[in-house]
């Protein structure tokens, strides 16, 4: 699954920063996105993140179903670029959002 985050400067939040994580993969020709506010934890060794709910799971989740195999790939890469553009971040290679 590909994560992304986005942690920093938030002018409309009260706070004045926000902390949002994404997800997305595809299973056969659906794609299933999860997002919601996440949280840093501490370590020595590498960055770890978790979601900030209740429940420890993500705050929503959306599976979208496609015509093909191939229009899942497209969708998935225009996802991602998206992402990018609104300033998430890609996670490294075993950091995740557990």
């Amino acid at each position: 699954m590909a994560q992304y985050m986005n942690i920093g400067p938030h002018d409309k939040n009260q706070s004045g920063h926000t902390s949002k994580g994404y997800g997305i993969r595809r299973i056969g020709k659906k794609t299933v996105h999860v997002w919601g506010p996440i949280e840093s934890v501490e370590s020595r060794t590498r960055n770890h993140f978790r979601w900030k709910s209740k429940d420890g799971m993500p705050e929503r989740s959306e599976v979208k179903p496609h015509a093909t195999v191939a229009d899942a790939k497209d969708y998935i890469e225009k996802v991602k670029r998206l992402k990018r553009y609104h300033g998430y971040k890609r996670l490294k290679t075993g950091d995740r959002i557990r």
